[in-house]
């Protein structure tokens, strides 16, 4: 699987173990083993997989303390939290609208 998407095998282990503690997929022991999903394609959600693997978030509100001399570090956090939380809610309501089994289909 590493192979075919061009990345790091832990890569790949890394979110099938993260797909795989929320529920989306499970593992099929033996020889032609791997993974499967574990629910029907139309009951999967690109949200549900976002979740799953910790993504969120377009943008970064960063982790720096603030400098007191400076009122663009002092308010730069809470102007941007609103934004960042709309924006948020707009990705999970955009991929909210599309499943597994939509991928599938514009794939095929």
């Amino acid at each position: 699987m590493a192979a075919s998407i061009n990345t790091n095998p832990v890569v790949v282990r890394r979110i099938m173990g993260q797909l795989t503690r929320a529920g989306l997929v499970h593992s099929v022991p033996g020889k032609k083993g791997g993974f499967e999903l574990a629910k029907p394609a139309t009951k999967i959600r690109l949200d549900d997989i976002l979740h799953a693997v910790g993504g969120g978030g377009v943008f970064r509100i960063h982790d720096n303390e603030e400098n007191p001399a400076c009122f663009v570090s002092c308010g730069m956090k809470g102007a941007l939290a609103d934004v960042q939380e709309r924006v948020d809610a707009a990705v999970d309501r955009e991929l909210s609208k599309t499943s597994v089994a939509d991928v599938f289909r514009s794939i095929s």
